[in-house]
């Protein structure tokens, strides 16, 4: 059903369906990697399996830089950082905070969880460490919590750049981003394993095309033909989706996904119409993503435990796949009223919007 609203008109519709579809693609495909314990169909998987729904997270590196470059290229230094830790903060806090607490009460139901001290004060200062349960890979207790890691850096990144002068802010951020990735590039090392290849890979890039994306937006030079913007999507879609092989590896075909995606998406923003379903998705969209794991983890005990599930999980690798992502999509729904909404009206009351805000766009 297609809604009209006034209000819908200053968002960026498209960018806020995209930020739906990203969380949903982490959340299945998180949902695919635990699918091997509850359903014993042999046949499961030729219903559930794309193993490239992980491109979710390029397409919210993407969305980021674009974002923060539009909303964020005129703020002030601390000002830009308020803004990112009340957003950010109270939410990932609450969920680690709840992940450690229940691992120290129930450590039998979180195998794949190492509660220490010092692991929950480095996950909550955002302070990469290797994981012991994660094969050694940079992840903090909640585990899709790494890509808040390379967020902040990102936004450490940003708020610098805003000392100086607003002509060179730009040009900063990028000189910043495109030396980090050529770096890496330089002296490869695996991206999720070593401390200089976390903050060196080819996903910084993202951050910064998204950027790119936003300069050309904030300037009002990004005028693509319609036509020619779908089939930019199209193209993004191809090669998010689609593996190349030798053609093009796998993080340049993501990261090149993910940038004509956006773009496309972007220069179709007078064409999107307000659907309120997929936007209220986009507005949960962090919500889905730091959630989606604790929904699967309570479903697991019930698909575990409830003897008259067990013949449906076996026989229907579909049912248990819908019943999963409704779960995620209502259980992140209600987090964002009950949780982010008040802080962000909070917030938002003891401050005023400064003016590059005031144009409105979809909520970061």
């Amino acid at each position: 059903m297609v809604i009209t609203s006034k209000a819908a008109s200053h968002r960026l519709l498209g960018v806020q369906y995209l930020r739906a579809l990203a969380a949903l693609m982490v959340a299945y495909y998180h949902l695919l990697q635990q699918s091997d314990a509850y359903l014993q169909a042999p046949s499961a998987h030729r219903w559930l399996t794309t193993d490239r729904l992980y491109n979710g997270v390029s397409i919210f590196f993407v969305i980021s830089g674009f974002i923060m470059y539009v909303t964020g290229a005129e703020s002030r230094p601390l000002e830009f950082a308020q803004r990112r830790l009340v957003r950010i903060l109270p939410l990932y806090w609450l969920l680690t905070l709840t992940l450690f607490a229940c691992a120290l009460l129930a450590p039998h139901l979180f195998r794949t969880i190492a509660a220490s001290p010092e692991y929950l004060v480095k996950s909550l200062l955002f302070i990469p460490y290797p994981n012991p349960t994660a094969d050694g890979r940079l992840f903090p207790l909640l585990a899709p919590g790494w890509t808040l890691n390379c967020e902040m850096f990102f936004y450490a990144i940003f708020m610098f750049a805003l000392f100086a002068p607003l002509r060179w802010r730009a040009a900063l951020i990028i000189a910043a981003l495109g030396l980090l990735v050529a770096l890496g590039l330089a002296s490869p090392h695996s991206k999720l394993h070593s401390y200089y290849g976390f903050y060196t890979n080819v996903m910084m890039s993202q951050f910064l095309l998204g950027i790119v994306i936003g300069l050309f937006y904030r300037a009002k030079r990004l005028s693509i033909p319609a036509p020619l913007s779908v089939l930019l999507m199209l193209s993004g879609l191809i090669l998010l989706f689609c593996p190349l092989g030798d053609f093009l590896n796998g993080d340049a075909a993501d990261t090149l996904g993910a940038t004509l995606l956006v773009l496309g998406t972007v220069a179709l923003d007078k064409a999107w119409p307000f659907w309120r379903i997929p936007a209220l998705l986009g507005d949960s969209s962090y919500s889905i993503y730091l959630t989606h794991l604790f929904t699967l983890g309570a479903l697991r005990l019930i698909w575990v435990h409830a003897p008259h599930l067990r013949h449906l999980q076996s026989a229907s690798a579909i049912f248990y796949a819908v019943v999963s992502m409704a779960c995620i999509c209502v259980v992140s729904v209600a987090v964002y009223r009950a949780v982010e909404q008040p802080i962000l009206r909070a917030s938002h009351r003891q401050r005023p919007a400064p003016q590059s805000v005031r144009t409105a766009v979809a909520r970061p």
